[in-house]
């Protein structure tokens, strides 16, 4: 997992109940301002108005994708169809 990084202007419902949802389940998450998160993931420059948070634990798998490049790894390895 890499994580999942979300932000947000500042007062969005949603985001709020993403965080309340977090913290309710016991997911590990860190909350930041727009310029901490910008110092810490350079690759962005948020500004005052937003907020952010960093879940290192959290993030989207594509089961598909991971299926499929484990078969291609076996196959190659086991010089075999697997099926």
């Amino acid at each position: 997992m890499v994580g999942m990084l979300r932000f947000s202007r500042r007062g969005n419902e949603r985001f709020a109940r993403n965080i309340i949802a977090l913290r309710d389940a016991g997911l590990p998450h860190e909350l930041m301002d727009g310029p901490q998160a910008s110092r810490r993931f350079d690759a962005f420059e948020f500004g005052d108005d937003v907020e952010v948070y960093f879940a290192a634990k959290n993030g989207f798998f594509l089961a598909d994708r991971a299926v499929a490049a484990m078969r291609r790894l076996a196959c190659r390895d086991l010089r075999s169809d697997v099926r």
